[in-house]
């Protein structure tokens, strides 16, 4: 692919953008892992036009801008322990969703919880799940790589078309989202009672590097 590595370069200049913070090198690499195809070496036609699709979406400032007033209204006290513990849920929620399993509680489930309950000095409590939840009402506490904008899940699509691999991050949080959602209308999952409601994070400033 001639312009592969410029494209991949373009890419994660996008996501460092819109992170609202400094991430810890190994955290930044791990995301760009997963999110940032590698150019294939020998594409199929298919594989080039989905990587210049991306190529695309990333050039849209408009999303950008949607996308960074997104995170400061989910402001976090710590991005990189949220993506870190998300991580860890997704690496759990894998092997299920890859074998067809219908979302559902779980450890997976639980730890995606627990991981967005930490960073804004809130627990896993039903409250906490209802607000994380589509269901709540509200507009779901989740972060900017998983925003439901749908150019953001075409970019998880297009992601999968390069790398022949259906388990994104997009396709991973869709699966821990349904899972969640079951557990609040279902009453599944572990936490018992109305819990306190979520408190408002320190909301962290943007940084443009």
């Amino acid at each position: 692919m001639g312009n592969g590595r410029a494209a991949s370069d373009a890419l994660v200049a996008f996501w460092r953008r819109l992170f609202s913070g400094p991430l810890p090198d190994a955290v930044f690499a791990m995301f760009l892992a997963v999110g940032v195809p590698d150019p294939p070496a020998d594409p199929t036609p298919a594989q080039v036009l989905a990587f210049a699709e991306l190529a695309g979406l990333v050039a849209d400032r408009s999303l950008t801008r949607r996308l960074r007033a997104r995170a400061g209204r989910a402001a976090v006290v710590d991005e990189g322990a949220l993506l870190a513990g998300v991580g860890e849920a997704f690496a759990m929620a894998r092997p299920a969703l890859l074998a067809g399993e219908r979302p559902g509680p779980g450890p997976a489930l639980d730890r995606f919880v627990e991981a967005h309950a930490s960073v804004r000095a809130s627990r896993d409590t039903a409250a906490f799940r209802r607000a994380l939840s589509a269901r709540s009402g509200r507009e779901p506490l989740t972060h900017v790589a998983v925003d439901h904008d749908p150019r953001i899940r075409r970019y998880w699509e297009l992601v999968g078309a390069v790398t022949g691999d259906p388990a994104t991050l997009g396709a991973l949080h869709d699966w821990l989202l349904e899972a969640l959602d079951r557990s609040v209308g279902g009453g599944l999952g572990r936490p018992a009672g109305p819990g306190p409601e979520v408190p408002v994070a320190v909301r962290p400033q943007h940084q443009d590097r």
